[in-house]
């Protein structure tokens, strides 16, 4: 008796890092799909469908769930035999593909208080192990290193927040930013994600004013500061002959782009 030999023709691509459902099509697979055997390299696909099983062109279309891998991209073999038939022999591979960051179409101009978002394809869900790489630059041809780390809040597949601590605006410069997402060994593209300001004070006019024990509310003026009041933190710093330098948080009345109120604390 002859047996028709299964063929494979193509194969649609999955993520590396999650793995996730394929589509095979082919020929003479058949209408079982318990009388089939799967492979992606060295993974055995689960949960295999028969999509189409066409009787007069034996042409077929199958689909079932891959486990990512934990390397880098790559491609890997794919077959499909049923029982009591030779494997195939193809040259067909199942792409297994990275993450991808797109570049902005715009480039916001943000200061440290705003989130920063950045679109893509395949980044998981997995906050725990995903980090921004960003960059400003030192001049016009050097970037280096940002100090704080943007922390990632939310992510999504295809979307990354990601926030400054409070407070930490003095780690930042004026200029252009730039991002690349960073999972395990794998890092992406960077492009140019943001247009930093970093908030700036103006220098009081004199005479300084004067405060007392009844007096502590204080207004300081400047720009790029924002109105967002929960990432905002003014620090007064105290030069006092009898007790040296002393720090006082100063807890946020109100606060606009250009000025901020605040009411004196105790020391910290």
């Amino acid at each position: 008796m002859y047996v028709h030999r299964v063929s494979v023709h193509s194969c649609s691509s999955v993520s590396f890092y999650t793995g996730g459902k394929i589509t095979i099509s082919g020929r003479w697979f058949g209408s079982s799909a318990d009388d089939l055997v799967v492979r992606g390299g060295n993974q055995t696909c689960s949960d295999i469908t028969i999509l189409k099983d066409d009787p007069l062109t034996h042409d077929s279309t199958l689909s079932c769930k891959i486990g990512g891998v934990t390397d880098d991209a790559r491609w890997e073999h794919v077959s499909v035999s049923r029982l009591g038939t030779p494997n195939t022999d193809s040259n067909l591979f199942l792409q297994y593909f990275q993450l991808t960051m797109y570049e902005p179409e715009t480039v916001p101009t943000i200061d440290a208080t705003t989130p920063i978002t950045i679109k893509g394809v395949d980044f998981g869900s997995d906050i725990d192990h995903t980090t921004l790489v960003l960059r400003q630059f030192d001049n016009d041809t050097t970037y280096s290193p940002v100090s704080p780390v943007c922390k990632v809040t939310s992510m999504t597949d295809e979307e990354i927040v990601c926030s400054f601590p409070s407070g930490s605006a003095s780690g930042l410069v004026n200029g252009d930013l730039s991002a690349a997402v960073k999972r395990g060994g794998f890092v992406s593209d960077q492009f140019l994600v943001a247009s930093i300001v970093s908030p700036v004070i103006n220098k009081p006019s004199d005479p300084l004013p004067m405060l007392s024990a009844q007096t502590k509310t204080i207004t300081v003026h400047g720009y790029n500061f924002g109105a967002d009041k929960s990432r905002l933190r003014v620090t007064l710093v105290s030069e006092n002959t009898l007790v040296g330098q002393q720090h006082f948080a100063c807890s946020i009345d109100t606060a606009s782009d250009t000025s901020i109120s605040c009411v004196i604390d105790q020391p910290v």
